[in-house]
């Protein structure tokens, strides 16, 4: 694996703004908690099932892994939580685990919403 993918860009790929392109040389996944976070959105969506089989269309056409939460990952978490309340620097939890993931994994990140996730040290961004 190559890349992560942020909720955000799933989000707009499947409502048709932006195309995510793989490349030979990249691979995808997506952190437990972005897939939580699709599947809360196809709950409250006018139909759940056919945005839930749009969540799963596009999770086998781009052959997304899903990564776990680890102890590793919360660790980092709180590492990188701890630094940003230090700097007065708030963001939620659930992009603090997106973060911690790809941290942890090496991976770049993939984000429409560079500007939230760059006050994050050592997190690759796209």
């Amino acid at each position: 694996m190559t890349h992560l993918l942020d909720t955000d860009c799933i989000i707009n790929h499947l409502r048709g703004r932006t195309e995510i392109i793989p490349e030979s040389d990249k691979t995808f996944a997506m952190s437990v908690v972005t897939m939580g976070e699709l599947l809360y959105g196809a709950e409250r969506s006018d139909n759940p099932k056919k945005t839930r089989a749009a969540i799963s269309i596009f999770q086998s056409e781009f052959q997304v892994s899903i990564m776990d939460i680890t102890e590793q990952i919360v660790a980092r978490y709180a590492s990188i939580k701890a630094a940003l309340s230090k700097r007065g620097v708030l963001i939620e939890d659930f992009d603090l685990l997106i973060a911690a993931t790809a941290i942890t994994h090496n991976l770049t990140l993939v984000t429409a919403n560079t500007k939230h996730f760059k006050r994050i040290k050592g997190l690759l961004l796209v």
